[in-house]
């Protein structure tokens, strides 16, 4: 038997649909084949959230449109 230590894409998947259903801005970030605690991303998971949380929260950005856009 296999011990998965992955995260399943549909749980990532499932709780973005939750949050774009309560209009909570969000951003989602698929790493293929990281185990849970994204071990070998982990600088690039990092440096994502404080990029995320610099543009919203430090400098008050307006939160991104949860409308459809584009073409």
């Amino acid at each position: 038997m296999a011990l998965l230590t992955g995260v399943s894409p549909r749980d990532a998947m499932d709780m973005a649909d939750r949050f774009y259903v309560l209009k909570r801005p969000f951003r989602m970030v698929l790493f293929e084949g990281g185990d849970h605690g994204l071990s070998e991303f982990r600088s690039e998971a990092n440096q994502t959230t404080r990029d995320f949380l610099d543009r919203y929260v430090r400098d008050g950005s307006p939160w991104p449109s949860l409308e459809p856009h584009g073409r």
